[in-house]
């Protein structure tokens, strides 16, 4: 998996010459973790291809992609993101008593 975040980080260097050879690169990308069963890093980095506007049906997938950043690894992003949502839950429960 970290060669894939290698390769995108590799594609970008084309991306202001060759951006049609960037995209395909990216999507093939993308493609490859998704046949690995890893939707969340396919999503990822299909966004990385459209500055982070991309919609995706994954549980915490807003708030992974607000804050993704290819360095942080999944886990602390979806961890970070539970904790943030578990803190509002609880947040709004106090304000409702």
């Amino acid at each position: 998996m970290g060669y894939s975040w290698q390769a995108v980080s590799e594609a970008n260097l084309v991306r202001d010459s060759d951006i049609k050879g960037y995209e395909s690169l990216v999507k093939g990308i993308a493609k490859d973790l998704e046949a690995k069963g890893m939707p969340y890093e396919a999503a990822r980095v299909r966004a990385s291809l459209v500055n982070g506007n991309y919609q995706q049906n994954l549980p915490f997938w807003q708030e992974v992609n607000s804050q993704s950043q290819s360095n942080i690894s999944l886990v602390k992003l979806l961890c970070q993101s539970f904790n943030l949502r578990l803190k509002n839950l609880i947040e709004n429960q106090e304000i409702n008593r």
